[in-house]
Order: C-alpha cells, then structure tokens, then sequence
C-alpha cells in the first residue's frame, strides 16, 4: 500500500474533527500521512500529548512567515483558515520534497473506505477537485461555487505547483467570507483552474466529498459493513455544519430529513467518534468540571440517541438530561 500524504488545519475549536480526521484516515489506509497544522498554540499542546501515529504536527509559529502574519492581521479568523487551505499545502511542499502528491482535505472530514480510487482517478493529472453536485433545488448555491474546496490535490510537477502558486496568490490578495464577482473565500477561485492549467481533473467518483448539500440525489444504503453511494462505496464524508450546542449534544444542522441508513451509518459513527475525542482532548488540557469528573469516574462506552428536533436531527449520549 502506497504512503499518501494529506494534510488539513486545526484551531482549538476544530481540534476534535481533526483528530477523528486522522482516525478516521488511519483505519482505512494506515499507511497515510497526515500533516496536521495547529493554527494556536493550545491546539498544538493538546495535539502533541496524545501520540498520534502518522501524524506530523506543524505549530503555527513554524508555519506563519511575514506574508501570512499579515494575512491573519487583515481578515477574520474564519477568513484565514481559508486563506491556509491554499497556504499549507505551498508550504509543505517546499518543506518536504518526499511528497510527490498531495491532498488537502477539510478537518471536517471523515473516510469511510480506502482514498486510493481518488488517487487512481488523478492518474496522470496533475490536480484534482470535486463538484459541489448540488440538487435542482439547491442550483442558486453555485453562485458560492462549482467546486468545493474541502479537497484539493496537486501532484509535484509544474502544472501542480503552478496552479497551487497561482491559488495562494490569489487567497493572499483577497479571501473573505462573502461573494464579490467572481470571487468567494478560497472556493470560487476554483472555478478557473480548468482553464487555466492542464492536467485538472473532476473527480467522478460518486463517494467523494458526498456532503449535506449533495445526499438528497443519491441513494445511501448499508451493505456488508460498507456504505453505499447508489453502487459506489463511500470514500469520504463532508461534514460541513455539524454543530455541538451543548456538551454531549450534536446537531448535525442538515436543513432536511436524514434517511435511516445515512442518519445509522454516517451520522451516528462520527458523532461517537468527536463525543469520545471530545472526552479525550478534555482529560487531556486537564480543564474543567468535565476532565476532572473524567478521571474520577472514568466513562463507560457510550451509545448514542437520536433526538428528532423539527427537520434537522440532534444526537445525544444515553442518560444524559436534556
């Protein structure tokens, strides 16, 4: 099995999806490598606690030169997490000749089964993205984008450092979080590479990036231990909006009704996974009520149910008072 290089930001708010990124990543293709950026000290802290295997760890200070010092100075924080999607990969690839290929993935993320068909597909492309493949009744949300940014893979030949160059410029200049012409955080930038660089290529797998703005035009089914996307395994999931708006309680902020399958297969496993990094993390900064109960009284497996709440469903550990 070929060694994979992925890589993707982290803040102390987002620690925990990164962390079952890297779970998630470990269990389907062990021989990933995941560089893992810490955009605050505290988040590196807690990271370097919890030996992580085929984790690299890069603190912000490591990372961060006059340009994207200045860069965090002139935008929100949200504004420079996008502006690091296109950073961070520029970064690593002058820091570490070793990667031929590259993927940045979102943190909130999570693998379902083995990447290497998305690698298959690059074949000799030199970038990879995905659609947005939004629905008929969601077709106005392209104005934000054709392509999502939650992926995006460069191979180390010119047309892969080009396009990357040319991407970090491009999110240096201007990456806010609204639409202004052509342009829209570190999306819409996207939308030109087809045209402007050879060797891109549209990812056709169906199980890649399939996200809360794409599962109502396919068919998600169990089958076997795996999941199914119509008759394609699903590689891995976005899970852009899932919320935690009060401690053991998820909201997964989907703006229709979840199937059974994807609510049992997709849904519940993550949702398990962050409650019991969550739960990790906190005994692990030693703060609060919370991690010191945790070492008195350490946690039983926990089971989760789910909580109807209007259209949107909310998951939430067994015996917990609401």
């Amino acid at each position: 099995m070929p060694t994979r290089y992925f890589c993707t930001h982290v803040n102390r708010g987002y620690l925990t999806r990164g962390l079952a990124l890297h779970r998630s990543l470990m269990r389907v293709h062990p021989e990933a490598r995941l560089f893992l950026l810490c955009l605050d000290s505290e988040s590196h802290r807690v990271a370097s606690r919890l030996s992580l295997e085929g984790v690299d760890l890069v603190r912000h200070d490591e990372f961060e030169d006059e340009t994207m010092r200045a860069a965090r100075g002139n935008r929100s924080e949200r504004e420079y997490c996008y502006t690091c999607s296109a950073a961070f990969p520029r970064w690593l690839l002058r820091h570490h000749e070793e990667i031929d290929v590259l993927a940045y993935v979102d943190a909130d993320t999570c693998f379902f089964s083995d990447p290497e068909p998305l690698f298959a597909e690059l074949e000799s492309g030199s970038i990879s993205i995905t659609e947005h493949r939004f629905p008929e009744m969601w077709k106005h949300h392209e104005d934000a984008g054709i392509y999502n940014s939650g992926w995006a893979c460069f191979r180390r030949d010119r047309h892969g450092l080009e396009c990357l160059e040319w991407w970090y410029e491009r999110c240096i200049e201007w990456c806010h979080d609204w639409i202004e012409g052509d342009r829209y955080s570190d999306q819409k930038y996207l939308e030109q590479w087809p045209r402007r660089f050879e060797g891109v290529v549209v990812l056709r797998h169906k199980g890649a990036n399939v996200a809360p703005w794409n599962v109502p035009i396919y068919r998600i089914h169990g089958d076997g231990g795996r999941v199914l996307i119509d008759d394609e395994p699903l590689i891995f999931y976005h899970f852009c909006g899932v919320r935690k708006p009060a401690p053991g309680l998820y909201n997964s902020s989907i703006s229709t009704t979840l199937s059974t399958a994807l609510r049992r297969e997709v849904y519940r496993p993550y949702v398990a996974m962050l409650h019991d990094w969550q739960r990790k993390v906190d005994r692990v900064a030693g703060t609060g009520r919370l991690a010191k109960l945790q070492r008195l009284f350490p946690a039983p497996r926990t089971t989760f149910k789910d909580l109807a709440a209007g259209e949107k469903l909310l998951f939430a550990p067994w015996g917990r008072v609401l």
